[in-house]
């Protein structure tokens, strides 16, 4: 376009001024753009619209400043001209450089037109809000048009579908949309939209980017400058009701973050004065009112009355609504479908992997890497491939908690570490002191943190602490969990997260039973890498596979879809080993006692004794007497009481029961 004074406000953001060859012109905008979630927009603006040239920047509090000598002394006529053609070019340029530079379109549920520039209305505000905000937005394009009538079908109003149908039929200039069918088809369609979590202010929300601004004089209090936050940013906030905490969407996923929404209410803070030029009579009230409302006590009622608006106030649920989705850098990966499609709001997730999902991404060190800490088992490999897949999902159908047990060196550490990298946002730690714990419903509240995760690492367990049983059939079953974060609420979720826990050895146990290890599953890392085996740049080249890997995962899904997930014969002996270890009255009682006739007899010493025996032929602990006893009541049902022996004592013991008898080379017959 040539050279042009430059003014900087908000660096790097900057403002070059042209002066126009030809009619006047609106606004005119890029779509945006992400890079490492900063957006990136291109605009133009022309009649009606306003760039403040001196003074302080309202975000940064510091001064504008100009790239050279400014517009004061330059005549209006030395502007450079450009025309209209100029600035389409220029812009279709850019969007076709910020693509190429910067990767796909941010296109968030519908947040941006398809169209590379705003086309603003040529009518004179009406006094129905919604409307007046319609007439900013062009149904040309179609995501835009889906979302607005969602938004409508939600509303409730008894004209929504007048109001589509009018809305549908004419863009912003006055012209027909090219892909409008008549007013039938269009009813039909909006007939068929499911109401969904969204509502009129995302409308507002939208036309607002595109110049609208509410005619409508809010009132000067509290409330009004929450309705005012509401009106300017409904469609990028959410506050969630159980957990008295404000989610805020970051073009991917939507963050629990207070200061964003903050810095939100200062942004509708600064623009309170604008509304003065609408209503001179009022102006110095609305100017006043603005410079009150700069108090930190005026900001924290604007997001106090806000944050009981019906149309941003939504419980924790909405965000617990698809299982079957993970989001991914490059876009959110539909399981169920196993395709790739742009992040969408509507999605409501919370969670955002580190990788992308790119159909070109290889990852061979992270395979040799599977083969060498499985010792080249290939049913093992598979198996940590699929349980990979599996953790995608927020479905936990297999109810099972996974332990990492060997020696250190072995890779485990490292293995963890790079899953967590790639899950991102999915993967979480959560202390031992959740399975360590005696009580089995004091789970802690940073629990609370591990809602809509997918991998969880437990760390590791204090030496010779007991495993509860019981906590862990609760976080593996699927049951409700209450929970909250630090200062908030209470609320309650359902786990979406697996499980895994790296140890050196197996946990002892506070008390077992065949609902415990069917939950069990245990991976052996057997391999000790050599010190002169060790690369201490690893795992930085691993997480370099980020995108590889998570194709590996999905891959795993895939196989796990259709295979199960069954464990490997070696696992099947590992868990063997550890049921007799911990359980050693079940095995005795399995190996060794045998259903009799009524007249058989076994008293409560003899078994005991045998039980002793056992354990020390196959080297493990006894258990304690009062333990054996419970464990043998269980299996075996209440004793009974019997005249027995030479002096026929009265004896409690196991009516038709008997023990094989054991011979002294240990062999048993």
């Amino acid at each position: 376009l040539g050279e042009a004074p430059v003014r900087i406000g908000k660096a790097p953001k900057r403002a070059l001024y042209y002066r126009i060859d030809g009619e006047p012109l609106g606004k005119k905008a890029t779509k945006r753009h992400s890079v490492d979630g900063t957006f990136l927009r291109v605009e133009v603006l022309g009649q009606g619209q306003q760039s403040v040239i001196y003074g302080v920047h309202p975000d940064t509090n510091a001064p504008y400043h100009w790239v050279g000598d400014g517009l004061v002394d330059l005549p209006f006529d030395q502007l450079m001209p450009v025309t209209e053609e100029q600035i389409d070019t220029l812009l279709r340029e850019l969007c076709d450089r910020l693509g190429q530079v910067f990767g796909e379109e941010l296109i968030p549920g519908p947040q941006e037109i398809a169209a590379p520039s705003v086309l603003l209305p040529t009518k004179l505000p009406n006094e129905d809000p919604l409307i007046d905000a319609l007439g900013y937005l062009d149904p040309q394009s179609y995501d835009l048009w889906v979302s607005v009538g969602y938004a409508l079908r939600s509303s409730g109003r008894a004209d929504a579908d007048e109001i589509f149908q009018s809305w549908s039929a004419k863009r912003p200039d006055g012209t027909t949309p090219s892909n409008y069918q008549g007013p039938d088809d269009t009813l039909e369609k909006f007939n068929k939209f499911n109401p969904k979590n969204t509502s009129v202010a995302s409308i507002f929300s939208k036309a607002s980017r595109r110049g609208w601004r509410d005619t409508r004089l809010l009132q000067l209090t509290d409330l009004g400058n929450g309705e005012r936050l509401v009106r300017d940013w409904g469609n990028e906030i959410v506050f969630c009701s159980d957990q008295k905490a404000w989610y805020a969407w970051s073009g991917k996923h939507w963050e629990m973050c207070d200061q964003k929404v903050k810095q939100y209410a200062k942004n509708t803070t600064r623009k309170i004065s604008a509304e003065a030029s609408g209503r001179p009579d009022l102006a110095g009230e609305i100017i006043k009112w603005q410079k009150t409302s700069e108090s930190v006590a005026r900001q924290s009622a604007m997001l106090e009355t806000a944050s009981s608006d019906p149309e941003i106030s939504r419980p924790f649920d909405l965000f617990l609504k698809d299982w079957h989705l993970f989001n991914v850098q490059n876009g959110t990966f539909e399981l169920n479908k196993q395709i790739l499609r742009e992040h969408r709001q509507s999605d409501h997730i919370t969670k955002l992997a580190n990788a992308s999902l790119q159909d070109n991404a290889v990852c061979p060190r992270w395979i040799q890497f599977i083969d060498e800490i499985t010792n080249e088992d290939a049913a093992l490999a598979l198996f940590l491939q699929k349980f990979c897949g599996y953790m995608l999902s927020g479905d936990r159908t297999e109810q099972i908690i996974l332990f990492l047990v060997g020696e250190g060196a072995n890779g485990k550490s490292v293995f963890l570490d790079v899953l967590k990298y790639v899950f991102g946002s999915y993967a979480g730690v959560i202390s031992a002191k959740a399975l360590v714990d005696r009580n089995a419903s004091s789970i802690p509240s940073d629990i609370a943190a591990l809602a809509n995760k997918r991998f969880v690492m437990l760390s590791e367990f204090p030496e010779h602490a007991p495993i509860n049983t019981a906590t862990v059939k609760s976080i593996t079953g699927g049951d409700e969990i209450t929970a909250r974060h630090l200062y908030k609420e209470w609320f309650e979720f359902k786990p979406q997260f697996q499980v895994v826990c790296a140890l050196n050895n197996l946990p002892k146990l506070t008390w077992v039973d065949a609902a415990f290890f069917r939950r069990v599953r245990i991976i052996p890392f057997e391999r000790i890498f050599k010190p002169e085996e060790r690369n201490k740049a690893l795992q930085a080249e691993l997480k370099a596979e980020a995108d590889g890997i998570l194709k590996w995962i999905v891959e795993g899904y895939q196989r796990y879809h259709s295979e199960g997930l069954e464990p490997t014969s070696k696992m099947l002996a590992f868990l063997d080993e550890y049921m007799t270890n911990e359980d050693p009255v079940a095995q005795f009682v399995e190996s060794y006692v045998y259903e009799a006739s009524e007249k058989e007899f076994v008293p409560v010493q003899t078994m005991l004794g045998a039980i002793e025996a056992y354990c020390h032929r196959q080297g493990i602990e006894t258990p304690a007497e009062t333990q054996t006893r419970k464990r043998l009541r269980e299996l075996l049902g209440a004793t009974l009481q019997r005249r027995y022996g030479h002096h026929q004592n009265r004896t409690r013991g196991y009516a038709g029961y008997t023990i094989i008898e054991d011979r002294d080379d240990e062999e048993c017959f």
